[in-house]
């Protein structure tokens, strides 16, 4: 019997179509497993294709946290030392960049690792949640650091709240999508919601913008953010 015939040799019907891997399908997970493997990269690999697949991405966003946390709780030691060898202390601007650098590429981690290429949804949302963590990360150190270099850290807090306030209504989209199955009442949440984000986000700025608020804009004055003092009168 020819192995192409549709008929096999007891007269039975092959299949039209045959699986191009003979692997067990990934096990699904339950929304809410879904976004709590999610929060650390590789975990939801490992958790539905095995160790092996998910073990190195979680490997080196380990490592990456570990360089994040010295960089963080060494800062007044780089100070210190810089101090102590008459060096300028901007210099230590130079470890709060890598310690932001390293909560992005944390977050990078995480979005290559949760089926981003994978997704038949939307991208972009899931491209613009990944900003809120460095942008919040960008933010704290600006204020930190605002006596170094006034000018500079200005500009990136400044940065850091825009981008934060714009990829909040984000990542309320991709945590419903991955919390709800798809059908009409998600479609609903993810226009409620999101849209109860984006106005948050719009009502914090004009709050901001528009109501004064003198003992914010002193302190801004007296740090050197110019532009930040006046907006805030």
């Amino acid at each position: 019997m020819d192995e192409g015939s549709p008929i096999d040799h007891r007269g039975r019907s092959r299949p039209l179509y045959t699986p191009r891997s003979k692997t067990p399908r990934p096990q699904a997970l339950k929304g809410r497993d879904k976004l709590i493997y999610g929060l650390f990269p590789g975990l939801r690999v490992m958790a539905t294709e095995g160790f092996s697949a998910g073990g190195p991405v979680a490997g080196l966003a380990l490592l990456v946290i570990g360089v994040g946390i010295f960089l963080f709780t060494s800062l007044d030691v780089t100070l210190e030392v810089l101090k102590r060898v008459d060096a300028r202390p901007e210099v230590a601007l130079i470890q709060i960049g890598l310690w932001v650098l390293a909560v992005t590429v944390f977050e990078l981690l995480r979005l290559g690792s949760s089926g981003f290429e994978r997704s038949r949804g939307p991208r972009a949302p899931r491209a613009l949640a990944t900003v809120l963590l460095p942008a919040l990360a960008l933010g704290y150190a600006s204020v930190t650091s605002a006596s170094l270099a006034p000018r500079l850290t200005e500009a990136t807090f400044v940065t850091a709240f825009v981008l934060a306030l714009g990829s909040l209504p984000a990542a309320v989209y991709c945590a419903i999508e991955v919390l709800m199955a798809p059908s009409e009442a998600r479609r609903r949440a993810e226009r409620g919601w999101v849209g109860a984000a984006g106005a948050v986000s719009g009502l914090v700025l004009v709050w901001l913008a528009f109501w004064p608020h003198p003992v914010w804009s002193a302190r801004a004055d007296w740090t050197g953010w110019d532009v930040v003092a006046v907006l805030l009168r």
